[in-house]
């Protein structure tokens, strides 16, 4: 059976514009100085590698909440240490009021941020009996 954990740093956002991810990271969106950091745990895998569906819990501020991703595999590959790795895609689409992320400001032709946000995994895993051996020690 598969799983996934994962746990982001939201300090880590980066759209390219310093002054928006300031922002993304303040009380209006993120908050990151009470809230640093989102997780999602699977629950449940189904479908193809070639297209799978992934149920599972995200974590955003204080809201956890059932989220499938749609996926796909992209590729597997024996690395310099003997590890197996294997890379994956997946998107899913959220509200991000459902999370407490209310920012509502307006510009002159409506809304300045959307309430459906696409979150986009490229993720890429270790075999968890082959990611104990780890790179070779100098």
């Amino acid at each position: 059976m598969s799983k996934a954990s994962v746990t982001i740093p939201v300090q880590s956002i980066d759209t390219g514009v310093k002054k928006r991810d300031d922002h993304l990271r303040s009380k209006d969106f993120f908050e990151v100085s009470k809230y640093p950091n989102m997780a999602f745990v699977s629950k449940s895998f189904s479908g193809t590698p070639e297209s799978f569906k992934m149920t599972g819990a995200l974590t955003i501020k204080d809201v956890t909440k059932d989220v499938t991703f749609d996926g796909k595999y992209t590729g597997s590959v024996k690395d310099s240490w003997g590890q197996q790795r294997t890379a994956l895609q997946a998107t899913a689409n959220i509200n991000r009021k459902d999370f407490n992320i209310n920012y509502d400001d307006k510009v002159d032709i409506g809304p300045a941020v959307g309430h459906e946000v696409q979150i986009r995994l490229w993720v890429e895993g270790v075999k968890k009996e082959d990611s104990k051996k780890g790179p070779p020690k100098k």
